[in-house]
């Protein structure tokens, strides 16, 4: 959906917190083979921004299915791929056996994690080849669809990095009701309470992380910003994530600001 915001322009940068070693904008195509993926690296830092502008345009998309609320004892690419396993159980339920969700009121709800879930992780853990510290790229592409064979099905991860980002590539795979696996080596939280528009204003807070992480994305969220002279001055680009954290759980990870994209992967089930 697109919105139009029409405000008076004024840009205002504030930094909280303090951080070395980050970069205020998005880096591509860093990973190595043998990068490992923990569980979200160490936080670094909190900025906060004000941005003013004349008008904005929004543009989003948020599957209504998002993904289920799984949690694991193991590292981020265990979580992230079970819950891609966990979504697409919906229509496939042979992926975990004797678990099922259901339709409440028009809504569909995941069924509850139990011994059938945490048996998925188990498997995952294995076929990724993981280890206390992680995962790597390879390792989690493999085990997912290793994993997926397994019950059956076929699973085709394809990236959406040629060499930089496909934006409408990986638009078109969520809106026909694709996930994306994303692999980022430092990157930028923002809590679905920390974007805000005000009357001649947004402001946004975001919780920046060092280091190797692994999410599964369900949507996306574009601004652009213009200014009087009707210039768009600055776009921030988010995708909708299951963090892999215990607060917040379900958040926006930017793809321009604070981060290093390694790749993204679009996630097919068939």
């Amino acid at each position: 959906m697109k919105r139009f915001f029409c405000f008076v322009l004024m840009l205002t940068v504030l930094f909280c917190g303090t951080a070395s070693g980050f970069v205020g904008f998005a880096q591509s195509g860093q990973a190595s083979a043998d990068t490992v993926y923990a569980r979200g690296g160490t936080p670094i830092a909190i900025v906060s921004e004000r941005i003013d502008y004349a008008y904005k345009v929004e543009t989003e998309y948020i599957n209504p299915f998002s993904v289920p609320g799984y949690v694991s004892n193991y590292t981020c690419g265990i979580t992230a791929g079970g819950v891609i396993v966990g979504h697409y159980d919906r229509i496939y339920e042979e992926l975990i056996p004797n678990h099922n969700g259901r339709v409440l009121l028009g809504r569909w709800f995941y069924g509850t994690q139990g011994a059938e879930v945490n048996a998925m992780f188990s498997s995952l853990y294995t076929m990724m080849s993981a280890t206390p510290q992680g995962v790597t790229m390879t390792g989690y592409l493999n085990g997912v669809t290793s994993y997926v064979a397994s019950r059956g099905r076929n699973m085709t991860f394809t990236s959406v990095m040629t060499p930089t980002i496909n934006t409408a590539q990986y638009r078109t795979a969520l809106e026909s009701g694709q996930l994306l696996s994303v692999f980022l080596d430092g990157f930028a939280i923002v809590s679905l309470s920390d974007l805000n528009t005000y009357a001649s204003h947004d402001t946004v807070r975001f919780q920046i992380s060092d280091g190797a992480h692994i999410m599964a994305a369900y949507g996306y969220l574009e601004i652009k910003y213009f200014n009087s002279s009707n210039v768009n001055f600055r776009t921030d680009t988010y995708l909708h994530i299951k963090t892999g954290f215990t607060m917040p759980t379900h958040a926006l990870v930017s793809l321009n600001r604070f981060c290093t994209v390694d790749d993204i992967f679009i996630s097919h089930i068939s």
